[in-house]
């Protein structure tokens, strides 16, 4: 399908904090993750199913960052294990309520985090970066999952 150039009236600060984190995270520019939500949502309304598209490009960037994101990870927990304070910020993780399946309530939990840590506020600030960055690393995970599900399943076709 072609593509043409078009104007959206748009709220300026979400519009550009959503661009910049699609770039950063995602090496996607904006114009792609609005197309998608259009189809997506076309085809929502008018019950098709959707196929969903992505450039070599894309695929490439998002292994890239999956890799790095994995050895940021690492890098972390290291350094707060070396500490002595890995096991101990993990268990209060736990008892302030994260949510250790999705990290969806990092933010939630983070300032009781910050509050009840007896420790260095360094490490617990470290540790709320590692669940951050942990989250953002399953999240490409999921993404990466399902393109590689839907490269199998049109095989299979």
């Amino acid at each position: 399908m072609a593509k043409k150039a078009t104007t959206l009236s748009l709220t300026s600060k979400p519009y550009l904090r959503l661009k910049e984190i699609l770039n950063v995270r995602f090496g996607k520019p904006i114009s792609k993750e609005i197309d998608e939500f259009i189809n997506k949502r076309l085809a929502e309304l008018e019950n098709t199913p959707q196929v969903q598209t992505i450039t070599a490009d894309e695929y490439e960037t998002l292994k890239r960052r999956h890799l790095k994101l994995t050895a940021d990870v690492g890098v972390i927990e290291k350094r707060l294990d070396k500490k002595g304070v890995y096991d101990q910020l993990m268990d209060l993780a736990e008892k302030v309520g994260l949510d250790f399946e999705g990290l969806s309530n990092v933010e939630e939990i983070a300032p009781r985090l910050l509050r009840e840590w007896d420790g260095s506020e360094g490490d617990s600030e470290m540790f709320i970066t590692l669940l951050e960055t942990a989250r953002e690393k399953r999240q490409v995970e999921h993404r990466l999952a399902e393109i590689r599900n839907s490269k199998a399943r049109n095989e299979k076709d």
